[in-house]
Formats: C-alpha cells, sequence, structure tokens
C-alpha cells in the first residue's frame, strides 16, 4: 500500500510504503506524481518503507515506465527505509538523473529537510487529500 504523507505539498511529496505492491498501487502513485508535475514541474520525492514485502512484476514494469516517462521531471528521490532499500537507491541512479539519497528509518526528519533544501519558494497544498490510500510502491529489487 502507498500512503500519502500529510506533509506532502508539492513540489515536495512523501509516501508511505507498506506491504508488497500492486500494479495498482502503483499506477496510483504515478497518477499523484504526474498531478503534481503537471501543476507544479519538477518535483522531490520521499519514499519512506515499512514492513516493504516487495512488490509484483507490473509493478515493477510501471515503475520503470515511470522511471523513463520522468528521468527530468523528479529532481530528487528521498528513500528512508531498512539497509536493503537504501542499498537499492544507489542502484536507482542508473536509471534517473535526479539526486538520490538513502537514509536509515529513523532519519525520517533528515530526508524532509534534504527534500526542502534549496528550493526557492513556497509549497503548494497538494491535490491529493493527505488522507488518500494509495496502493504500494517499491523501489527495492528484493522482497522482504
Amino acid at each position: 500500500m502507498i500512503r500519502v504523507l500529510a506533509q506532502s505539498h508539492a513540489p515536495v511529496l512523501g509516501f508511505h510504503v507498506t506491504g508488497r505492491l500492486s500494479a495498482d498501487d502503483y499506477r496510483a502513485f504515478m497518477t499523484a506524481v504526474e498531478s503534481a508535475i503537471a501543476a507544479h514541474g519538477p518535483v522531490r520525492i520521499l519514499l519512506w518503507f515499512e514492513a516493504f514485502g516487495g512488490w509484483d512484476l507490473a509493478a515493477r514494469w510501471h515503475d520503470l515506465l515511470f522511471t523513463s516517462r520522468h528521468s527530468q521531471s523528479v529532481e530528487r528521490f528521498a528513500l528512508v527505509g531498512t539497509w536493503h532499500q537504501r542499498w537499492s537507491a544507489q542502484l536507482s541512479r542508473l536509471f534517473t538523473s535526479a539526486e538520490v539519497r538513502a537514509f536509515p528509518a529513523d532519519e525520517l526528519g533528515d530526508a524532509w529537510a534534504w527534500l526542502q533544501e534549496n528550493r526557492g519558494e513556497i509549497a503548494f497544498p497538494l491535490a491529493v487529500p493527505a488522507t488518500a490510500k494509495f496502493p504500494s510502491l517499491a523501489l527495492s529489487p528484493f522482497a522482504a
């Protein structure tokens, strides 16, 4: 499942990722991010992985599509979670021009601060309600 974090304000978006992600989960994530890109231009994304169970093949395919379509539309990715999600961050650098940084779970606040650095603008509220539930998303090639 993917849930929008309450702190999300385009162009800085945060998502809590739990469980095993399906293609439906990933499509919901893509819709939210693409809406923010259309409204505000390049975005910065935080993905907080907790009790993450990997993703199915269709979700992985949607991740590749998203990455290829938006390689220039995402400025920064902050990946928060276990060592293996952070290790995956290193691999994801091969597929995006965005700055990618990994943070341990206890540094969630630092990840938000990094995304906010050098923005030079006030964030606008995201059109998607913070209480919206999204299916799961993962950038890890491994299932937990």
